[in-house]
């Protein structure tokens, strides 16, 4: 049989029309697309249509059609340089910021010279058709795994295209014209939620370090550098296009998609490892291996101002998804992370730094601190039975023991100005026990990754057993605030490590 190839794949993707609708420079947003009519002869072309139009499972998969359909808009946009992500109200210089990324990384990517000393990744149109097969198909795939659970879906999506059938992996791979690019397909769609985790705090710049070779031919090496950058670049502007969506379609908040200062935090670590890797070594006609990657990032990831900068964006993040607006202070909250750093370990603060850049990923570990964010701002109402709500007269509210939904803040609170001020008492509480649960999992786990760097490994902290069931969270958040020792204990009992990378 004849295979289509990875562009016309693509091509008959750009077929389906999905685009987020606008008007005014702003988003209007669909709730839902229309269903998608897969061909059968695609690759998994079967559970491909079960996850994204429901065949038989209604409900099973939750929202992920619309989430896949999303993320191919968003990259349809990002192609065409027409994505524009929601404007900060407070923070103008994001504003302006990403002004300036989202055409820096569109013409690295998509065009032949960014100045005229300079080249792009682009040399002819097979290059830029290639480009954009590659961020289609990836998106169309980037969420398989969630055909098996949500849990783990990245690593699982690739088992299950790649390792289970012979013939499921060669009918992906067939669509590929090399060795390597068959390669790097894989590790694309498996590193494709690394950008976000680095955007959330999650993980540190060192997380992206196998994306290096560590060997090849020398006359190769520059070109796989090449490679590397180019793969990177690519992952960035999925993983935008896959938070747009994804915000948009979360059930739980109110958000409408990716605002500017998260695409700040995506294209400045992108900026950042294209500097290095593309004007160091690149552009000199130099290559680069692994080890020297990793220890780079290592370091970059050791610095304080890192460690605040990792720090401010886990609070951040949870501040915007729990109250669902944009309006988070992160100048603010980066000052009082400092702040608390300093204090918690004063003069062994740089070594904290040290080692916590190698625990390079807490996995699933916004989870809790979306919770603990949660019971921070209702904290001053937890031993309150009922309470006056302006018009909304006398409602009962959460005991200790429950666990509230956040929109009940809209009746408790009354007051613009004793909101603002429960928000700013939130985030000191919500820095301080942040700081404490991290400081502890580098504790237990620091004898794993001190000393020699080329021999101590890096950490993946598994922190799902905080909230299975979430009202274990729950419980652990009531914990830190009343016998904090005791609940650091208790965290201690429920994680886990495993070793970082292949």
């Amino acid at each position: 049989m004849n295979e289509m190839k990875l562009i016309e794949i693509s091509d008959e993707i750009a077929k389906f029309g999905l685009k987020w609708r606008k008007r005014g420079g702003g988003r209007i947003r669909k709730q839902t697309f229309s269903k998608l009519q897969l061909p059968e002869d695609w690759p998994l072309s079967k559970k491909l249509d079960e996850l994204i139009n429901n065949v038989n499972s209604v409900g099973k998969y939750e929202k992920t059609g619309d989430h896949i359909k999303g993320v191919i808009a968003s990259i349809n946009e990002l192609i065409n340089n027409e994505f524009i992500p929601i404007q900060s109200k407070i923070n103008k210089n994001a504003n302006v910021k990403a002004g300036k990324l989202l055409p820096a990384i569109y013409n690295f990517c998509f065009t032949e010279k960014l100045k005229d000393d300079d080249e792009g990744l682009i040399k002819n149109q097979s290059d830029y058709e290639y480009t954009i097969a590659l961020l289609r198909v990836g998106a169309l795939y980037h969420d398989m795994g969630k055909y098996i659970s949500n849990d783990h879906h990245v690593a699982r999506g690739v088992h299950l295209m790649r390792d289970i059938s012979e013939q499921d992996r060669r009918s992906i791979e067939e669509r590929f014209d090399t060795f390597n690019e068959k390669r790097n397909f894989w590790s694309f769609l498996r590193h494709h939620d690394i950008f976000g985790c680095l955007c959330t705090g999650e993980a540190s710049l060192v997380a992206l370090f196998d994306l290096v070779s560590w060997s090849g031919p020398e006359k190769e090496m520059v070109e796989l550098n090449k490679r590397s950058v180019a793969y990177l670049s690519y992952l960035s502007l999925l993983n935008i296009a896959d938070s747009d969506s994804s915000l948009f379609f979360n059930p739980n908040t109110q958000l409408l998609g990716i605002t500017t200062v998260e695409v700040c935090r995506y294209l400045e670590d992108w900026m950042d490892i294209k500097n290095y890797l593309w004007e160091e070594y690149v552009n000199k006609d130099k290559f680069i291996k692994r080890e020297q990657f990793k220890n780079w990032s290592l370091d970059i990831a050791s610095h304080p101002e890192r460690t605040i900068r990792r720090i401010t964006r886990l609070v951040a993040s949870c501040y915007r998804a729990e109250i669902s607006i944009d309006e988070v202070p992160e100048e603010n909250i980066s000052r009082i992370v400092e702040d608390e750093l300093q204090s918690l370990h004063g003069a062994r603060l740089e070594h904290f730094c040290y080692l916590f850049a190698r625990f390079c990923k807490l996995d699933y570990g916004l989870r809790f601190f979306y919770i603990l964010m949660r019971y921070t701002l209702l904290e001053p109402d937890h031993n309150l039975k009922n309470r006056k709500s302006g018009k909304h007269g006398e409602r009962k509210i959460g005991n200790d023991d429950s666990f509230p939904k956040i929109d009940e803040l809209e009746s408790i609170v009354v007051s613009p100005e004793e909101w603002r001020k429960r928000r700013e008492i939130c985030l000191r509480k919500m820095v301080h026990r942040t700081c404490i649960v991290l400081g502890r999992i580098v504790e237990d786990y620091r004898h794993l990754v001190s000393g020699d760097q080329r021999i101590s490994p890096l950490l993946c902290v598994i922190m799902s057993g905080l909230m299975t069931p979430k009202e274990t969270g729950w419980s652990i958040c009531k914990s830190l605030k009343e016998m904090p020792s005791r609940a650091l204990g208790w965290i201690s009992d429920e994680i886990g490590v495993r070793l970082y990378g292949e």
